[in-house]
């Protein structure tokens, strides 16, 4: 769910996980144009990253079990991520103004919708050479874009469970 996080983000949205008695809940707040394409993006990524770990496992059988797994999907996010990140600074400085607007509206937005929300935190192990073989793999992925064009243009947000 973090790496999906991570990478969504890259779509101009707010993720924010939510935990309840039952489940967590991965929210995503932006405009409705944004949320529905990081939904398509959400569902293109639940496929794309098992495919790309079970081709990984067959060609490095020494990777086995959870944590080799979820370091591998965190390397990919972190590699599609630098790859963006790339992308973002040769865009000339016109196009980088819009970018930290747009980055700045998203983060009041977070602010005014969770006001008090606190910050991250994380437990578990790492494997270095699955999380280096996934950023590999992140900085090679690309998503294709949706043959449905988005429809409104209004604040909205999902709620994705998993």
């Amino acid at each position: 769910m973090r790496s999906i996080a991570k990478i969504l983000e890259t779509f101009f949205v707010n993720t924010v996980y939510r935990k309840t008695k039952e489940a967590i809940y991965l929210e995503i707040s932006g405009t409705a144009v944004n949320v529905e394409i990081a939904e398509y993006v959400k569902d293109v990524l639940d496929r794309e990253l098992e495919r790309l770990w079970s081709q990984t496992k067959l060609e490095y059988p020494e990777l086995k079990g959870s944590v080799a797994k979820n370091s591998f999907f965190l390397g990919v996010a972190k590699g599609y991520c630098d790859k963006v990140g790339a992308l973002k600074k040769m865009d000339g400085e016109y196009e980088t103004r819009g970018i930290i607007l747009i980055e700045a509206g998203l983060s009041e937005a977070r602010r005014l919708l969770y006001p008090r929300l606190s910050g991250q935190r994380s437990r578990g192990s790492h494997c270095e050479e699955s999380a280096k073989l996934g950023k590999l793999r992140g900085k090679d992925l690309t998503i294709k874009p949706s043959l449905k064009a988005p429809e409104r243009s209004i604040l909205s947000f999902i709620t994705q469970k998993f």
